[in-house]
């Protein structure tokens, strides 16, 4: 029922700025990114255009629900962030291994630090119309889940990473010392990566649209 419950959050505002996490963590994996970019753009925007730099307990200080202007639980679209923007989350336990699965959306560029047990996992994405690049320092003693996202309006060519192609034409190539192809699904092509600092780079090219022919 997505489509449903897509329509109802695009037209309901009723959480409160903790429940709005949950709203937009449903968007997400719902694969609605850019739906949980915009609605949070919109129900913080208040927060975010005033001059403190807290996110408060009410969407209004001094609001119907009252409460602190300093809310830790009311950033949830933080965690969000972190976890489906750029896609960093463990798989199993204590980070032994972890994905770098991204639903960027609307945005165009993320740098993040995110910190675990096994050491900082630092990230960086941008996302232009016809590359893709993903660049990792990922910490010792992990495996890292690679995906590189597929859009629908281009086709990847060709994926280079450190250097070297790892992925042409919808097949893979030669496996880089440390690096593996795992499988491509309907929104990934797939590698883990021992530790160490890894380039990604996706060649994009638009999809050609074909007509079918009518007749009478």
């Amino acid at each position: 029922q997505y489509d449903a419950i897509r329509q109802v959050f695009q037209t309901q505002e009723h959480s409160s700025p903790y429940m709005e996490k949950y709203v937009g963590e449903a968007l997400y994996q719902m694969r609605f990114e850019d739906d949980a970019i915009v609605r949070t753009k919109k129900r913080f925007k208040e927060m975010t255009d005033h001059p403190y730099t807290t996110l408060w307990e009410d969407w209004r200080i001094g609001g119907s629900g009252g409460g602190t202007i300093n809310h830790a639980w009311c950033g949830g679209a933080l965690t969000l962030l972190s976890q489906y923007g750029a896609g960093v989350a463990p798989v199993t336990p204590g980070y032994a291994t972890y994905h770098v699965l991204p639903q960027m959306g609307p945005l165009k560029h993320i740098k993040t630090t995110v910190p675990s047990v096994k050491g900082n996992i630092d990230l960086e994405l941008r996302n232009e119309a016809d590359a893709f690049s993903l660049k990792l320092n990922s910490p010792a003693n992990t495996t890292a889940v690679v995906g590189i996202p597929k859009r629908a309006d281009v086709a990847i060519a060709r994926i280079q990473s450190n250097g070297k192609t790892v992925w042409e034409n919808g097949q893979p190539k030669q496996n880089l010392r440390g690096l593996n192809f795992l499988e491509s699904t309907a929104n990934y092509i797939k590698f883990s990566v021992d530790p160490g600092t890894w380039s990604f780079q996706a060649e994009l090219r638009a999809i050609k649209k074909t007509h079918a022919a009518t007749s009478r």
